[in-house]
């Protein structure tokens, strides 16, 4: 996934980008979200191994924590967008 850009120079883009953006990374929650539910089948199902398992579930840590740093990364993007922005 690409991470939010920081440039300001064009206002009129920069709201349809972060916009974008956002959509983003909701749909990379939600496909996260899913992987964790099927994981959490796999191990009641007993259908992968302990070291599948627990490959599985650090990759899905991974991906966790690389979202957590691009929301917040857009979130302080967010923070720092002009209040009372001219349309």
């Amino acid at each position: 996934m690409s991470q939010p850009s920081s440039d300001n120079s064009s206002t009129g883009g920069l709201g349809s980008s972060l916009l974008a953006q956002c959509a983003e990374l909701l749909a990379a929650w939600v496909d996260l979200d899913r992987e964790r539910h099927q994981l959490t089948q796999s191990l009641y199902a007993g259908r992968n191994s302990p070291e599948q398992i627990s490959a599985l579930l650090d990759t899905n840590e991974q991906r966790r924590a690389s979202l957590m740093a691009a929301t917040d990364l857009l979130l302080n993007t967010l923070k720092q967008l002009p209040k009372n922005r001219p349309e």
